[in-house]
């Protein structure tokens, strides 16, 4: 028994040596509950909010460089860029999460440590050819080109060169700080990108969102599903109409294309437009 306590207090001494920044993005003007070792980072635009446990706040609209006011584009990803420009990143390694996440363990935030000295943590996945909503779409037409603006190469020739089939699909995360610099230097010609667009709207987030899930799978990351996102694809209605009929990432691989639009080019499918 004394030598199980001894193991058990060697554990928790490590666990709570491993130096990690936790992070959490709202939009809304309640302040989330995820414990007072958490800073709040509230994106938009700065209004009154409802903080009674007095955790740490931070507004992004007030921070030196910050796209709050093109928020409603970039969602989560305006406030990648504020951690990133800011240097707001101090510790050895990096938990982001969101407003509305879903505790599915207790010992979440235990959990998470002991793996991300490791690996790159993430939440969920999906497979590329299970997309499912009108957005993806959208999105599958465009991102091709917006790589090889910023990348010299398709997103879709990323994935063939490392047969890839499924990536990360929450900008919800843990990995070391220096991985972070990294996925932003990664990121970063896309925001330029991006703002140059006359087109601008929220379906670049997911762009976004798609070369995050990129990066991660690249670089190699360990799935721990101790949380998870209230508006996933998988239980979200809006995402539950099955407006991509055919498997994008096989048909394109069996086709030999070097870009998704050559695909959806042909395809005469009824589209469902979800608004935002």
């Amino acid at each position: 028994m004394k030598q199980m306590f001894q193991y058990y207090y060697v554990i928790i001494s490590w666990l709570h040596s491993i130096k990690i920044d936790k992070v959490c993005f709202f939009y809304l003007p309640d302040v989330p509950d995820f414990g007072k070792e958490f800073t709040y980072i509230k994106l938009g635009k700065k209004e009154d909010i409802s903080n009674p446990n007095g955790y740490s706040v931070i507004f992004e609209a007030e921070l030196p460089y910050n796209l709050s006011k093109y928020n409603e584009y970039f969602m989560d990803y305006s406030g990648l860029y504020a951690l990133y420009k800011n240097n707001l990143v101090k510790q050895d390694y990096l938990l982001l999460i969101h407003y509305d996440t879903k505790i599915l363990h207790k010992k979440w935030v235990e959990i998470i440590k002991s793996r991300v000295t490791k690996y790159n943590v993430v939440f969920s996945t999906w497979p590329i050819d299970k997309e499912r909503a009108e957005i993806c779409k959208w999105v599958y037409e465009r991102i091709d080109n917006m790589f090889l603006q910023t990348h010299k190469k398709t997103f879709l020739s990323f994935l063939k060169a490392n047969k890839l089939d499924k990536i990360p699909n929450s900008s919800q995360f843990a990995c070391h700080r220096e991985m972070f610099l990294r996925l932003m230097e990664f990121l970063m010609p896309m925001y330029d990108y991006i703002l140059t667009r006359t087109d601008l709207s929220y379906r670049y987030a997911h762009v976004l969102e798609r070369a995050w899930g990129l990066f991660f799978a690249l670089e190699g990351y360990k799935k721990v599903s101790v949380i998870k996102d209230s508006h996933t694809q998988d239980n979200s209605k809006r995402y539950a109409q099955n407006v991509i009929d055919f498997p994008i990432l096989s048909t394109a691989l069996e086709q030999n294309v070097t870009t998704f639009l050559e695909l959806f080019k042909d395809q005469k499918q009824d589209i469902v437009t979800y608004k935002q």
